[in-house]
């Protein structure tokens, strides 16, 4: 994953990265977390795992700072 981010920042234009991860990989969650991505949203019932309603929460990483608001 470092590597995928590190050469997403080498792109010309590309400032950042999303992602979306089941709330039922706790454990990618928390990966994608410590590498700096945040929740923006959450898609409740995006997908359906024997019957049961599983939400994704959708992530993005900045790959630089964002320009101050004038």
């Amino acid at each position: 994953m470092e590597a995928a981010v590190e050469f997403a920042a080498t792109l010309p234009g590309v400032t950042q990265v999303c992602l979306c991860v089941s709330e039922r990989t706790p454990v990618a969650a928390g990966l994608y977390r410590k590498l700096g991505f945040v929740t923006w949203g959450v898609e409740p019932d995006a997908l359906r795992i024997g019957g049961e309603p599983v939400a994704d929460h959708h992530m993005t990483l900045r790959l630089y700072p964002q320009p101050p608001n004038p």
